[in-house]
């Protein structure tokens, strides 16, 4: 974030950035929330979720 201050002093601040995405989320998919679903084949591949704790 502090590299694209320097590059741009007059851009968006962290909070209008969400305004505005927000704002873009309700407007095109009427909600906040987002979801993608994913569509594999049992067995074919493993997927790992590096969201949260890790083991």
């Amino acid at each position: 974030m502090i590299d694209y201050k320097k590059e741009n002093p007059d851009g968006y601040q962290l909070s209008q950035f969400y305004k505005l995405y927000g704002d873009f989320m309700k407007e095109i998919y009427g909600t906040l929330k987002a979801s993608m679903p994913v569509e594999k084949i049992p067995g074919e591949k493993m997927y790992i979720d590096w969201v949260g704790d890790q083991p």
